[in-house]
């Protein structure tokens, strides 16, 4: 579709309206998939997809606990936070850790 190739291309043009579609995506935290469900047509190489998506780094995890409370225990503060898109309102799922 000629119509979404241009519109992918004025993000890495740096046009105005790039610049705008930019913000937008960043502000409801998109990922690979949201932009393929927006930009149906978009069907890169398998080879090339792969390359674009990073890898995954590790995490890093606070100790919750003190060894002089648990000394045969280590507990770790993970959360669960939800959140919904602000533009598409749809429910999403993550994990933070303090």
């Amino acid at each position: 579709d000629e119509k979404e190739k241009a519109t992918l291309e004025s993000i890495v043009a740096n046009s105005e309206d790039g610049k705008q579609l930019y913000k937008e995506l960043s502000n409801d935290f998109v990922h690979h998939a949201d932009v393929f469900k927006r930009f149906p047509s978009a069907r890169p190489p398998l080879e090339q997809l792969i390359n674009m998506i990073p890898v995954l780094k590790p995490r890093s995890y606070s100790i919750a606990s003190s060894p002089l409370m648990h000394p045969d225990m280590i507990q770790l503060c993970v959360v669960q936070v939800d959140w919904n898109v602000p533009s598409t309102k749809e429910f999403r799922l993550g994990e933070a850790t303090g």
